[in-house]
Formats: C-alpha cells, sequence, structure tokens
C-alpha cells in the first residue's frame, strides 16, 4: 500500500491544480433513480430530446447519496460546507482506486488498511474533505485580499468551458455521421455550428453528472484555480511580502537536493564503413577506442589554461543531444540520472570537473563539471515531461502550500452525522449504476438498475 499512499497523498495539492474534466467521454443517458434499499426500475429519460440525445436532468446527489445537493455536511469558519463541494473529490479520489489499483469501481475493498489508523473508505472521505476546504479557503482568503478574476482570468475561464463543449460536441457529431444517424449534406456550417453546440452543451451536463457535480461547480474549480494563483503572486511576485531571494531558492534547492552539472558523453564511433556504432554494441576494441578518445579531452580540459572555455569546446561535439550546446546544464535529484553520473558530480565542488572518466554501461563515456543551481533553471525530472517549473517556481510553490497548510490548521473545521454516515461502497455501487445508465448506447431501451444509498 505505500505506493497507494505516495499517489493518493498528491491529490490535495493536485486538486489545486484540477482545470480540467478528466477522462471525458461520449454519453446519452437515461436516468435512475437512487432509492434506499429497493430496486428502482427506469425508463429511458423523458427529458427533451435534442442534438446530443437524452441529458441528465435529476440532482445527481440525489442520485449517488440519496441526499440532495444542498445537504450541509458540516462548516467551515462557521459557513456553510454542501455535499456537492465534497462529490467530486469523493469521485477524483474513487476514479484513481479504481482504475490504478483495483481495476474497476466495484472492485474496490473499501475496509482495506490505507495505514494503521486509516481504512480506504476513511481516507478518500478525509482527502476529499480535505480539498474542498481548501478550495473554501482559497475563495475566503481571495475575498479577504480584494482579489478578483481579471477580465482576461474570466475570458479564460470561458474559453475553457466552451472547449469542452466544443470538445464534446464534435465528438458527438463525428459519431452520428459514422452511424449514419445525420447526413452532413443536410447542414450548413452555421447549421453544423448549432447542432455541435447544442450536443456539447447537453453532453457537458452529462459528464459534468459522471463526476457527480454540475457545470456551475465545473466553472467554481476554473476560477479558483485563478484565484490561487492571484494570491500566489499576491504573496510571492515581485514586490510581495514574501518574494523570494537568491537565498531563499539555493537553501531550498539544497535543502531539496538538487545539483546541478554540465557534461561531455562520448558514446559512439564510426566503424570502417562509415557507419555509427553506439557504446552498447560495440566490442572491446572500440570501446577502447573510445574511452581512448574520450580520455584525450579529459587530459585537455584538466591541463588547459581555461578548462571552462576547453570544456565547451569539447561540448559542442558531445554525443547526448540534451548537453551538446555550450553551456547546456542538467538540474537533478537523486535517481533523475544514472548513478555513476550523480555520484561523480555530487563529489565536486562547483565550477571543479571530475578527474576521472565516468562510464555507464547504458551510454558510454562522460565528462563531468559540476555548476551552481540556477533559480531559472528546469529540473530534469520536470523538463522530461514536458513541464516548464523552475527551481524557484517549486519553491514558491512550496511555500504557498505550507501557507495554506497554515490556513487549514487555523481554520474551524467540523463535519456532522451527514458526513459520517456516507458509505462509500455505497457510493461506488451507485457510480457504477450511474455510468452505466448514461454511457447505454440505445437511449430508448428499458433498464433495470440497482441503486444503494448511504443511509443503507
Amino acid at each position: 500500500m505505500k505506493e497507494m499512499k505516495r499517489f493518493l497523498a498528491a491529490g490535495l495539492s493536485a486538486g489545486l491544480l484540477v482545470s480540467s474534466l478528466a477522462g471525458c467521454g461520449n454519453s446519452s443517458s437515461s436516468s435512475t433513480s437512487g432509492t434506499s434499499e429497493s430496486e428502482s426500475t427506469g425508463t429511458s429519460n423523458e427529458s427533451a430530446y435534442t442534438a446530443a440525445g437524452y441529458t441528465y436532468d435529476g440532482d445527481v446527489c440525489e442520485e449517488i447519496f440519496g441526499l440532495p445537493a444542498d445537504t450541509i455536511i458540516g462548516t467551515i469558519n462557521g459557513e456553510n460546507l454542501t455535499l456537492l463541494e465534497l462529490a467530486y473529490w469523493l469521485t477524483y479520489d474513487t476514479n484513481i482506486l479504481a482504475y490504478y489499483y483495483y481495476g474497476s469501481l466495484d472492485s474496490i475493498t473499501w475496509d482495506d488498511a490505507y495505514s494503521d489508523e486509516m481504512t480506504m473508505e476513511d481516507y478518500v472521505k478525509e482527502d476529499a474533505l480535505a480539498i474542498a476546504v481548501n478550495y473554501r479557503l482559497i475563495e475566503e482568503k481571495a475575498e479577504e485580499l480584494g482579489l478578483e478574476l481579471t477580465e482576461e482570468q474570466s475570458a479564460a475561464v470561458d474559453e475553457t468551458m466552451q472547449g469542452y463543449v466544443d470538445s464534446f460536441g464534435e465528438t458527438l457529431w463525428d459519431d452520428a455521421v459514422s452511424a449514419g444517424t445525420i447526413s452532413e449534406d443536410d447542414y450548413d456550417d452555421d447549421a453544423k455550428a448549432e447542432w455541435i453546440q447544442a450536443a456539447g452543451e447537453d453532453d457537458m451536463i452529462n459528464e459534468a453528472a459522471i463526476y457527480v457535480t454540475t457545470v456551475d461547480y465545473l466553472r467554481y474549480m476554473n476560477e479558483i484555480y485563478y484565484l490561487y494563483n492571484n494570491i500566489q503572486d499576491y504573496y510571492f511576485a515581485e514586490g510581495g511580502e514574501y518574494e523570494p531571494t537568491d537565498e531563499d531558492v539555493a537553501q531550498y534547492a539544497e535543502d531539496e537536493g538538487y545539483v546541478c552539472a554540465q557534461s561531455i558523453l562520448f558514446m559512439s564511433l564510426e566503424d570502417e564503413d562509415g557507419n555509427t556504432v553506439d557504446y552498447a554494441d560495440m566490442d572491446d576494441d572500440q570501446k577502447a577506442e573510445l574511452k581512448a578518445e574520450a580520455q584525450a579531452a579529459l587530459d585537455a580540459i584538466l591541463a588547459s589554461d581555461d578548462p571552462d572555455a576547453t570544456f565547451e569546446e569539447y561540448q559542442v561535439e558531445s554525443d547526448d543531444t540534451g548537453s551538446n550546446t555550450a553551456g547546456a546544464t542538467y538540474t537533478f535529484q537523486d535517481g533523475d540520472m544514472v548513478d555513476e553520473y550523480y555520484e561523480a558530480v555530487t563529489s565536486l565542488e562547483v565550477g571543479a570537473t571530475y578527474a576521472e572518466l565516468v562510464e555507464s554501461e547504458d551510454y558510454g563515456y562522460f565528462i563531468v563539471k559540476r555548476c551552481a543551481v540556477s533559480s531559472d533553471a528546469i529540473p530534469v525530472y520536470y523538463s522530461s515531461y514536458g513541464y516548464s517549473y523552475t527551481i524557484e517556481y517549486l519553491y514558491i510553490n512550496d511555500a504557498f502550500g505550507t501557507m495554506i497548510s497554515d490556513w487549514t490548521e487555523e481554520a474551524e473545521i467540523e463535519t456532522n452525522e451527514l458526513f459520517d454516515d456516507i458509505s462509500m461502497s455505497a457510493f461506488s455501487i451507485n457510480l457504477l449504476a450511474l455510468e452505466e445508465a448514461l454511457y447505454l448506447s440505445d437511449t430508448t431501451e428499458e433498464t433495470t438498475e440497482t441503486t444503494t444509498t448511504a443511509e443503507e
């Protein structure tokens, strides 16, 4: 369970950065109704037919919990916290468990131990509550500081929401054309755009329901994302109370174990036929030839009156495409680079070149030089995934996270019996039933669904 704990513990910080629907698909819907300890037989949803098919028109919290969305499940600093604010995050964590660890919603064993003190049910409920609380605290702090969304940010939220609509509508259009239920010849550009808009709006409601939330709450999450950034800038941007100093960032990098290096890699040779041979495919003689070439370069650098300039001259010819531009650097932690590379770099003082070749059985021979960690450096862990998070950004994010944790510690948070009585077993059963109903391919078929409420 160790890996599961580490993954789920990321839920809080991930939740504060959520600005999109996860795992969205197409849906046509047939409504089920949540009942206590009873079997419910439903026919196709009787709401008005639209381009998307049928749209979900119930209270999804009533469907899943047997309680309306505005049910009060606790308070934050004396202000009511509703079931709707909790529901999305319960779904978020439940889907993580189902997808990554149990395989399906109906396979989750909720009384499994998350830790010595908590079951999986306890953890998911507490984690969902923590995220909901943090959203509200961000909202409260923004109001306290007089911070609002800018016009550009409001427009960005509108654009994001419209993007969902466009995506859902266009997918439904393509599906309808492929199925032959509509003909493109019957629609001019304006009519097609209207169809896609109507279809997307309908399906947006269905997709929100699958996450046990509403379109309005999805908009709210996107708005909180920008308020979060506004508050962070208020405190940490230039002129802010906690604007980071070079010393702050350097200390953070040291505490987190970040180091920086430049390198020259000797990985390939041309054979007698002019073909390039990589280190992993070389015979012993070729490896010896490659090593001699690398050693000659290292000797020249160490003997140079200007070793940095000589290092850069050789670096241009490096076989490592990530560092073959003079001045290119890697910023990394333990585990990000091959062990031999990491150990050589961490044995050096800043500015020094390692006096021996660093051999890697996977890559070949490195010449490495340790550099000072720059505040605008992007660690390789993040750059490898396409993220441009700098050391300074990571410092600010960490410091702001600590600040939010302090707000949470100071907040008066109380839950009531309705929160305590939420059954995650019933939740996952009802969520599965709702998904099956909303994703029925033929909405005219009669379906029988069994649902269970939290009261059971």
